[in-house]
């Protein structure tokens, strides 16, 4: 029995180790994705399998704030201030940066879809986020490109 004790240690060591790197690689993550980000492309797939989207000027009326474990979706008012739409649910969220591409999956806390898990991929290079989801229940998508059942955004970090 105590053989097995002398492997165990080793090997729960190894594994807390690995967790920690993970915990920490997360929260690097987390801190470069927090922040406001203006939405600057939209793209999703009509059933018959047209590209449709917002205009340019649509897109200006939206903003995604991201914090350490939620994402709000926020319009643009009257005075040019943004606030919380109650259109679009607040979602938790959890990111696997070690995955490629990078995986994301948020449940809402709030709204139709309440405790759903809608997973996703996204790409940060610089200040440009390209995000893709899927509706709940569908596979995650592989690809940043918009399809029947995923939605394909851009987004450019707020200065």
């Amino acid at each position: 029995m105590r053989g097995y004790a002398v492997l165990l240690v080793p090997i729960t060591c190894l594994v807390l180790a690995a967790d920690k790197a993970d915990d920490d690689a997360v929260k690097k993550e987390i801190a470069k994705l927090k922040g406001g980000w203006s939405l600057v492309g939209f793209e999703m797939l009509a059933p018959n399998g047209e590209k449709i989207g917002p205009t340019p000027e649509a897109l200006k009326e939206f903003k995604m704030v991201i914090t350490d474990d939620k994402i709000s979706i926020r319009r643009r008012l009257a005075d040019g201030t943004y606030e919380r739409t109650k259109e679009e649910p607040d979602v938790m969220f959890k990111v696997n940066p070690g995955k490629t591409p990078k995986e994301i999956d948020m449940i809402p806390i709030n709204g139709e879809g309440k405790g759903k898990t809608i997973k996703g991929i996204y790409s940060l290079e610089g200040d440009t986020l390209r995000f893709c989801r899927v509706l709940p229940g569908v596979e995650r998508p592989r690809e940043f490109k918009a399809t029947k059942e995923a939605m394909f955004f851009t987004l450019k970090k707020d200065k």
